[in-house]
């Protein structure tokens, strides 16, 4: 019996497909999605690899900060990041309602402005998102596909969150503006 494989699509002899996915919970759902976050964030916090950050919104209900852990690739003072999942996503919707938020990136925290939506991240940004493989990458691949991860694999799994996901132009500011001590975040 041989079966076929496109990247996500299994084809059988009978003709039958059926679509290749992760049924890891982590990546399933939602719940999942804010423990993986909660067991990475304090790492992350330290220091987050290249390509990752955390994002901390305002909770649009409550008024809290909640921080996820997110891929988030930057190039000079503008990153991109994507909700996977899309719009229902609760960061998401948070930074909506709210578009000033914070990031950490392996150069410290900064104050940011979100812009929602494909045409608001740049070519270039969206190449960089695709094409930037770093170490994290590697376990990254192996929540959400199996087999082993390739660059090239790596990239096709990036390719597909940009098109199927809801992506996120971020404008990064300065240094002065964008402290932790920033007046818009000392609550």
């Amino acid at each position: 019996m041989f079966i076929t494989q496109d990247e996500h699509v299994l084809t059988y002899p009978d003709g039958r497909t059926s679509t290749r996915g992760s049924k890891n919970p982590f990546t399933s759902s939602s719940l999942g999605g804010r423990l993986l976050s909660g067991v990475q964030l304090p790492f992350f916090l330290l220091r987050p690899p290249a390509g990752y950050g955390v994002l901390t919104t305002i909770g649009r209900t409550t008024g809290k900060r909640r921080s996820r852990c997110i891929r988030l690739v930057q190039r000079g003072d503008e990153a991109c990041i994507v909700s996977i999942h899309g719009p229902s996503v609760g960061w998401l919707r948070n930074l909506t309602e709210q578009p000033t938020i914070r990031v950490r990136t392996a150069a410290g925290w900064r104050q940011a402005t979100a812009v929602v939506g494909l045409d608001a991240v740049s070519p270039e940004l969206r190449d960089a998102y695709v094409n930037d493989v770093g170490w994290f990458c590697n376990p990254e691949y192996l929540m959400w596909r199996k087999g082993r991860p390739t660059r090239d694999r790596i990239r096709s799994l990036h390719r597909s969150w940009l098109e199927t996901g809801t992506p996120v132009a971020l404008k990064i500011e300065n240094d002065a503006a964008g402290s932790l001590r920033s007046r818009a975040w000392s609550r």
